[in-house]
């Protein structure tokens, strides 16, 4: 049996994302502009955990045999077709453009959230594995360093972008300029 991201799982995302938007509204008080780009960082996090984590097997028979399965090899990615390699960095991509906006960031912490994020989604598939006991999918040190590359790259996109908008938008400190002075 597997637990698979449909209807039920996608109405649980979207509660917890109506109380993050009063909490941050409320407590917070953040703009309309930043509610809004939180919601597209946000449904971008629940794909990727979608992508990622789902479907969960569910059940696996105690008498099964557990393989683990893992590689610590951080060359192996050089056996990988290309299709592997441009998914892994293309999904963290969002992740280094979208995070400036909602959170201040220095090149130096975005260095440890890139890792960080690679760590999160290999460790929640290894976490996951162990409690059901099944090796469901491969815990694999190349993602990480995959991912890594990905953040950084939608990083370098975001500061280019930046630069442009403040560029067009200079002596105005409205909407996205003031934003992206907030941010950075």
């Amino acid at each position: 049996m597997l637990w698979d991201f449909d209807a039920s799982t996608a109405v649980l995302a979207l509660l917890v994302l109506i109380v993050l938007l009063v909490r941050l509204k409320t407590k917070h008080n953040r703009s309309l502009l930043y509610l809004v780009l939180y919601v597209i960082f946000y449904i971008y996090i629940v794909n990727v955990l979608r992508y990622t984590l789902f479907p969960v097997p569910l059940f696996v028979g105690e008498h099964s045999e557990f393989r683990l399965s893992y590689d610590l090899n951080p060359t192996g990615f050089i056996r990988w077709d290309d299709a592997q390699i441009y998914n892994n960095i293309l999904l963290s991509v969002p992740f280094g453009f979208g995070l400036p906006f909602l959170r201040k960031v220095s090149l130096k912490r975005m260095l440890l959230a890139g890792v960080m994020f690679g760590v999160a989604i290999e460790g929640s598939q290894l976490v996951l594995s162990l409690l059901i006991r099944a090796g469901y999918r491969t815990v694999d040190v190349n993602d990480v360093m995959l991912n890594f590359i990905g953040v950084l790259l939608g990083y370098g996109c975001y500061r280019l972008f930046a630069a442009i908008v403040r560029r067009i938008s200079s002596g105005k400190k409205r909407g996205l300029a003031s934003l992206l002075d907030a941010a950075v």
